[in-house]
């Protein structure tokens, strides 16, 4: 088994390819081609570790990811999401590949919501706005550039020094063609923004729906436990529609979900999963409607990832 660091790892898995990838894997859960399990989740004194198995019809490979969630990271100057994923092969069950889990994760997750905003977001969004700054932020903006052309990214979260060096990092990315802002709380951030991405370990909503623009899109990935709370319940009351990653993984887990079907802003009927969405409905969708797509992660997403990588790192 050969072991890939967090570089090659992200060199083997160019993002326009992934977010194809991804995509598919959505559309494999529509389709009832995804067997992956629920994912296991193991209480740590310092967070979570999470087991999450991904097992798809007619990959190349499965995979098994190990990930820890430790919050408290963040004052460590650590990722607070790091993971190992193993990739191994369909047929023989020969583990293949040790590939960095936290770059793994970190572009999966980007590619999720950019796959969202490339279904649901209007063509003409020039305005986003990150509500975060750990190490998901940089990739949500990565993929939501991939697949609208953003002209300015607003940055929020409660540590102005955490968010001066994601500004630092997204300017470096992206150079003066988007201009990057640091801005001093989330209302400066989501209002009039054309999409808002929240990447946060809160347990309470981090905006208010009611800062949020008509015909706005929102992808809310940060919340992935019932009892965290990410987005505020009237973002589904106002929402046109309300896309998951899975109906059954959002029931188990999504809790700004849960929560907002139990104060009766949307029903569980309503929940459409992402890979259901035919690719003409943005082109096509009320200019004002809002939408919302709700992520807590799934592990045919790691498998697509993995296999993008697999497949050029193990060529030779």
């Amino acid at each position: 088994m050969q072991v890939f660091d967090a570089a090659a790892t992200r060199a083997a898995i160019p993002m326009g390819e992934l977010l194809d990838a991804v995509e598919m894997a959505f559309r494999d859960v529509t389709r009832k081609r995804d067997h992956s399990p629920l994912r296991t989740h193991v209480q740590l004194p310092t967070g979570d570790l999470l087991l999450m198995a991904g097992v798809r019809e007619g990959s190349s490979g499965t995979s098994v990811k190990l990930v820890t969630v430790t919050p408290g990271n963040a004052d460590r100057a650590l990722p607070t999401v790091q993971a190992v994923v193993v990739w191994l092969d369909a047929l023989t069950g020969e583990p293949r590949a040790a590939l960095d889990g936290t770059t793994i994760t970190a572009m999966r997750t980007g590619a999720a919501s950019g796959v969202a905003t490339r279904l649901l977001a209007r063509r003409d969004a020039r305005v986003l706005a990150m509500i975060g700054a750990g190490a998901q932020a940089p990739w949500q903006v990565r993929a939501v550039l991939a697949v609208r052309t953003i002209d300015e990214v607003r940055v929020y979260a409660p540590s102005s020094e955490r968010r001066q060096d994601l500004v630092e990092v997204l300017a470096e990315d992206l150079g003066p063609s988007v201009t990057i802002r640091d801005v001093p709380d989330a209302e400066t951030a989501v209002r009039n923004a054309d999409v808002i991405c929240a990447a946060t370990t809160a347990s309470e909503p981090v905006f208010d729906a009611a800062w949020v623009a008509t015909g706005c899109h929102i992808n809310g990935i940060g919340a992935y436990r019932p009892e965290m709370i990410e987005l505020p319940g009237e973002i589904f009351r106002r929402a046109a529609m309300t896309a998951v990653d899975s109906r059954t993984a959002a029931m188990a887990e999504a809790g700004d979900v849960l929560a907002a079907i139990k104060g009766g802003a949307v029903a569980e009927r309503d929940l459409v999963e992402l890979g259901s969405i035919d690719r003409s409905w943005a082109a096509t969708r009320d200019p004002e409607a809002i939408t919302v797509f709700k992520s807590v992660g799934l592990a045919v997403q790691d498998v697509a990832a993995a296999e993008v990588a697999a497949r050029r790192l193990l060529a030779g």
